[in-house]
């Protein structure tokens, strides 16, 4: 439903999405940290002959696009409002992912590594943006520590489920299955977040207003 007029959410929906914003984060961190178990497995190192400076490039990758995409996304957010952004770049990251599975060559392991790099750098901007424009300051901080149990939780679940899926299946499971199974959380995201894109300049000007307002508060 659109909502040029921008009116927050319910109390309710408000934390529903503020939950779904954490596992979003949540699953950002399974399907970066699941490559540090196909690392370690020696049939993915034999399958694309893998030395330890191969396995640098794999692992600094995402972090390079991570990092420079950091402001672009950021302004992304902020031109396109947070719901479209992150449902087209969190598809975006799933699929690469899956993708990862049918790959033979290293290059297109470091590409895909890219993408996702890429993709997962809308997560903290539109989070913060979200929290921002939906919670009052007295709840800002609770919303953040919430928000931020994704960022814990996921690394401490991405390893193990890699390595899970890599013992009983094969790493190329292992990534489709992660990839795939992601996708599931656009459903409730795409049903029950409200679209906040500036649709005309008029609303663009009031959301200009309420940063500036929040920015002398500060």
């Amino acid at each position: 439903m659109e909502t040029s007029n921008h009116a927050r959410p319910g109390l309710t929906q408000r934390w529903a999405v503020l939950a779904l914003l954490a596992l979003g984060v949540l699953i950002s961190f399974v399907d970066r940290t699941s490559i540090s178990s196909t690392l370690a497995d020696a049939d993915f190192i034999r399958h694309f002959a893998l030395n330890d400076v191969d396995r640098g490039w794999i692992n600094a990758a995402f972090f390079w696009s991570y990092g420079a995409f950091q402001v672009p996304m950021g302004w992304v957010a902020d031109r396109y409002g947070v719901k479209w952004p992150y449902a087209l770049s969190f598809a975006l990251w799933c699929v690469a992912t899956a993708l990862m599975g049918a790959v033979t060559a290293l290059a297109s392991i470091v590409v895909l590594r890219l993408v996702i790099g890429m993709a997962e750098a809308i997560v903290i901007p539109a989070s913060y943006r979200w929290i921002r424009n939906n919670f009052d300051e007295s709840q800002n901080g609770l919303a953040v520590g919430i928000l931020a149990m994704g960022n814990k939780f996921g690394p401490a679940l991405g390893a193990p489920v890699g390595a899970w899926f890599i013992v009983h299946y094969s790493w190329q499971v292992m990534f489709i299955a992660t990839g795939l199974v992601g996708l599931l959380w656009l459903v409730p995201w795409l049903t029950f977040v409200r679209s906040d894109f500036p649709s005309n300049r008029k609303s663009r000007s009031r959301i200009a207003a309420r940063v500036r307002s929040a920015s002398a508060a500060s």
